[in-house]
């Protein structure tokens, strides 16, 4: 038991951060009184967090990989029912986001769109992505799973561009 600082109460142990700067090597306040704190902080020092932490990733890029490789097959069976959710979730998505009026022409000219996408990650050996240009899910708007709202662009650029519409069809 430890008496925390801030609220004075008698608190276990496992209720106190590590600090390795502290005689007993944990924090002098609790965790609960703790994290306002630190989201304080955190919000008052968006800027230099961020430059830190990557500096910090690039400094250590290797063994961030392995740790969320390991954390990642840790958790693997755990996490297993609710990623089967979300592809589920995502596939009914695109089932509803598809048009019944949709022809065959329309659904060949969709798959000749990801057979680009995989032709053009096999010959650049960048990765290529199918993206939505309005997106299913989006702010205000959603859009359709048909072929002229597809295009095929580098991996990057579409995670990037994440659940927004681009700039030059914002009117």
């Amino acid at each position: 038991m430890k008496q925390c600082k801030r609220c004075g109460e008698q608190k276990p142990l496992e209720a106190f951060s590590k600090r390795k700067a502290s005689k007993d090597g944990l924090h002098y306040y609790c965790r609960e009184c703790n994290s306002p704190l630190l989201k304080a902080y955190s919000e008052a020092n968006r800027e230099r967090k961020a430059a830190y932490d990557k500096a910090y990733y690039e400094a250590n890029r290797e063994l961030a990989l392995i740790r969320a490789r390991a954390s990642y097959e840790a958790n693997y069976a755990a996490n297993r029912p609710r990623d089967r959710a979300r592809v589920r979730a995502r596939q009914a998505g695109l089932a509803t986001a598809t048009p019944m009026w949709l022809s065959k022409g329309h659904r060949e000219a969709i798959a000749a769109i990801y057979a680009e996408a995989e032709r053009l990650t096999r010959e650049t050996g960048i990765p290529h992505h199918v993206d939505h240009i309005i997106p299913l899910k989006g702010k205000g708007v959603c859009g359709l799973h048909v072929p002229w709202n597809l295009r095929a662009i580098p991996a990057a650029e579409n995670l990037s561009k994440s659940n927004r519409i681009p700039d030059h069809l914002i009117v």
